[in-house]
């Protein structure tokens, strides 16, 4: 289930990157059209790669869901390319795991599978001057 969830979040990932690339690109060919060169529009991505404002170092600590672990390692190698002095931690043992550890501080961020309640959203924040922001990752 994993692999399979992978697939789809490279899929999306790819997506979002060919939109925000394809304006850079000459226009792409259909498949039999002669007339013009196939063009691929990442060709160009080294040329447009982020460029961090500020240098980020320590260990970011992910604990949370095994479904989420293979999607975390990813992360992790994404972000080790732009900022090579940032480790990461990821622990696994579930939402619920992933969850306590968050509101613990024994996590940066908790991987986790499955909505957050509002009881735990409210027993986050007010258990100190902080915020919950949740991302979904479409899967």
């Amino acid at each position: 289930m994993v692999a399979r969830s992978m697939r789809v979040f490279v899929g999306a990932a790819a997506v979002a990157v060919l939109a925000s690339v394809s304006a850079l690109a000459e226009p792409v060919a259909r498949p039999g059209d002669a007339a013009s060169p196939v063009v691929d529009p990442l060709d160009d991505l080294e040329t447009l790669g982020y460029q961090p404002l500020t240098v980020v170092s320590g260990t970011l600590r992910l604990a949370g869901a095994t479904t989420l672990q293979q999607a975390a390692a990813n992360w992790a190698d994404g972000l080790a390319a732009v900022h090579p002095d940032l480790a990461v931690a990821i622990e696994s043992g579930g939402s619920d795991a992933g969850w306590e550890a968050l509101v613990a501080g024994r996590a940066d961020a908790a991987l986790v599978s499955r909505p957050v309640s509002d009881a735990e959203r409210k027993t986050f924040e007010d258990d100190g001057d902080r915020a919950l922001v949740v991302v979904p990752v479409a899967f």
